[in-house]
Order: structure tokens, then C-alpha cells, then sequence
């Protein structure tokens, strides 16, 4: 029942689910794996034009991605935060996160 334009998609294990971010509306949904309905879960407070969007299986972090931009996102609130330039090209649209210890992303 929603028109994904350009999207972002990533397994979320611990719900048993997809996330995705839609660019049509900025909106952070959620799809049933054994239905396939997908349920709003927030909107976001960032306009994205491209997407790329991995969940962090080991810290739990939402990243994102449009433009250059590498981003974290807060499924509850739908706040999006800009970590900084990570792509050269202004179309960032693929991100995979480590399975294991990377020093980049410790704190």
C-alpha cells in the first residue's frame, strides 16, 4: 500500500522486521516480513533525496545516508543527526554495517 521512490532498506533482527526510509515523505517505516504491510513508524526531521540505511547489528545505531552525508536516525522520534561528510559524490544510496569490532565506530 506505499509507493517507495527512491528507499533505503535494512533487517532489523532483533523485530524481525524491515525498516525503510522512504524519500517520497521522509517517513521511517516498518515491513511485516510475513505480510509485507508496511506500518509508518515516524517521520523524519531531515529531507532525504537519496538513501542508504544499515542497522548496526552490535551497537543498535540507525545509519543513514543522502547527499554526502553519513547520519544517525531515531526510530522512536524520527530526529536525524548529521555525523559528517562520508561520500565525495552527492548521492550517497548504500551503506552495510560491520559484524564485527570496526575501530571507526567505536566510541
Amino acid at each position: 500500500g506505499v509507493d517507495f521512490n527512491a528507499h533505503g532498506m535494512t533487517w532489523d533482527q532483533a523485530n524481525d522486521r524491515f525498516l525503510v526510509i522512504n524519500s517520497s515523505d521522509d517517513t521511517l517505516y516498518s515491513i511485516d516480513v510475513l505480510t509485507g504491510a508496511a506500518t509508518v513508524l515516524t517521520t523524519l526531521s531531515q529531507d532525504f533525496q537519496t538513501v542508504g540505511l544499515e542497522l548496526d547489528p552490535i551497537s543498535g545505531v540507525l545509519f543513514a545516508c543522502t547527499g554526502p552525508d553519513l547520519l544517525t536516525v531515531d526510530p522512536s522520534t524520527g530526529a536525524v543527526t548529521v555525523l559528517g561528510p562520508i561520500w565525495l559524490d552527492p548521492s550517497c544510496d548504500d551503506l552495510g554495517a560491520t559484524w564485527i569490532d570496526s575501530p571507526c565506530l567505536e566510541p
